[in-house]
């Protein structure tokens, strides 16, 4: 089953439901968006990357194992094209090139 979280962004709640664990396999960013793109499961399709802070509201939450593990945020890192955001189970956000790969936990807005 699926975890969600409630987060608030610029007053505004947003309920997301998230996969149960991060995929498998190690990605590049573009794979990584594609493949949420692609995924379906629970029976929606509107899966897709998360924003950095989505991320930490599932690590705060503390549903989801992520030892270990770095994950693609969808965010581009600022003014650049060739980079994008990445965070680890501590909280360390780094930008890094779209080319190296990283673990993926895909979301979607449920409400």
């Amino acid at each position: 089953m699926p975890h969600s979280t409630i987060i608030d962004e610029n007053d505004i709640t947003i309920q997301l439901e998230w996969q149960s664990a991060p995929m498998v396999s190690q990605m590049t960013w573009k794979a990584a968006l594609d493949s949420c793109r692609a995924l379906t499961t629970s029976d929606y399709s509107n899966w897709r990357l998360p924003t950095i802070e989505e991320i930490q509201s599932i690590m705060a939450s503390g549903t989801i194992e992520l030892t270990d593990k770095e994950l693609w945020s969808r965010c581009s890192s600022s003014g650049n094209y060739i980079n994008a955001d990445a965070i680890d189970e501590n909280n360390n956000i780094t930008s890094v090139q779209k080319t190296e790969v990283k673990f993926v936990l895909a979301c979607r807005i449920i409400n």
